[in-house]
């Protein structure tokens, strides 16, 4: 430890200045540290490996999937039975993009599932 410290000079947007004191690091980090590497430039978090280890976002995602799925019936049915009194209606139109877009709903959770399993996360 050849150096003692740095001192550095603080000023605010008021125009007060304040001296700020940094110490250098302890030669021992605890465990709980993050680390940089000096040769590759990367951050060791210690302290989140356990937490990490533990989790997995298979069932995490699963319930959200779930939980959309739910939402999008819903909404689905809902588009779907409009799209059909537009129809009704006699405006055609509106009445087909609104099919398409319940349709577009209803396929929307498989294929989550589907991109979800080509990444790896099994749902």
């Amino acid at each position: 430890a050849a150096f003692a410290g740095v001192i550095l000079a603080v000023s605010s947007c008021w125009g007060d200045s304040r001296a700020l004191e940094i110490q250098p690091a302890s030669e021992t980090l605890p465990a709980s540290a993050p680390v940089v590497d000096q040769q590759t430039q990367t951050v060791s978090v210690n302290f989140l490996k356990p937490m990490l280890a533990q989790a997995s976002p298979d069932q995490a995602v699963a319930r959200f999937l779930d939980f959309l799925a739910k939402i999008f019936l819903i909404l689905g049915s809902l588009i779907i039975a409009y799209g059909a009194y537009l129809i009704h209606q006699g405006r055609v139109a509106e009445g087909l993009l609104g099919l398409l877009g319940g349709f577009i709903l209803a396929l929307a959770i498989p294929l989550m599932r589907f991109f979800l399993s080509i990444a790896g996360i099994t749902v």
